[in-house]
């Protein structure tokens, strides 16, 4: 993007910088040849009152991805072949998609014969959000990028086990509460969905890891205390 030359070279004047990931301080310092040392990172917030821990009593393979945008980086092609695959091999799962579909993402649903497996939703109020993360089974996040993936952090503080694409700030955020797969290999995405599937054992300890892991993230108030702290040092010429 022709925007980033004028942000490194904005950068140069700059003391300090916030990042909300430890993936995105490595990328600021790579492409920006910016000073790690001035990086501070702070994870950004979520509205924990609605993001809810949801316990599901019975599991139906359920899964589901938030795409908000449908552009190549969030690579809803591989998790759509990796259904595909699963489908193939006999075993039955569901995908609800939630975002704006491409043209040729649907044509692929069309092609691959996914159309009864897969439950689109579009422009969701956020309550009617919670209720179709709360409905789901497992959750996956397939990005081939993401500075801090909001969505990734809405499935783990409602309580889904998660499978991660092994790119960006995905691994950092899921932690323990998730599977991680290779983001161009929609077998090896296939395999880990097969796996929570089929493993109910496995399923269970991810879901307590992301029980435990939504006291990790922070509410907004707590990001702001964060910030402040942060201000405070620089107002007083520590920084």
């Amino acid at each position: 993007y022709s925007f980033l030359n004028f942000q490194k070279k904005n950068l140069r004047g700059v003391k300090k910088v916030i990042s909300p990931s430890t993936s995105s301080k490595k990328d600021i310092c790579r492409y920006f040849e910016y000073p790690s040392e001035n990086i501070s990172v702070i994870w950004n917030g979520i509205n924990l009152d609605d993001c809810k821990f949801h316990q599901r009593e019975k599991f139906n393979s359920n899964f589901v991805t938030i795409i908000s945008s449908d552009v190549p980086m969030k690579n809803l092609k591989t998790l759509l072949k990796a259904l595909h695959l699963l489908k193939h091999e006999g075993l039955s799962a569901n995908l609800t998609i939630i975002g704006d579909l491409r043209e040729d993402n649907k044509k692929l649903i069309r092609n691959l014969g996914l159309t009864n497996e897969i439950n689109y939703k579009s422009k969701l109020t956020r309550a009617e959000l919670i209720q179709s993360l709360n409905h789901a089974d497992i959750g996956i996040a397939p990005s081939s990028y993401e500075g801090f993936g909001f969505p990734l952090v809405e499935m783990i503080a409602t309580g889904l086990p998660v499978i991660v694409s092994d790119k960006a700030s995905l691994p950092e955020l899921a932690g323990s509460a998730g599977l991680i797969f290779n983001s161009e290999d929609s077998g090896d995405l296939k395999n880990k969905m097969k796996e929570l599937i089929e493993n109910h054992v496995l399923r269970n300890k991810l879901t307590e890891n992301s029980k435990l892991r939504r006291d990790d993230f922070f509410g907004w108030d707590e990001y702001a205390k964060k910030l402040e702290d942060l201000y405070k040092e620089i107002i007083r010429g520590n920084i």
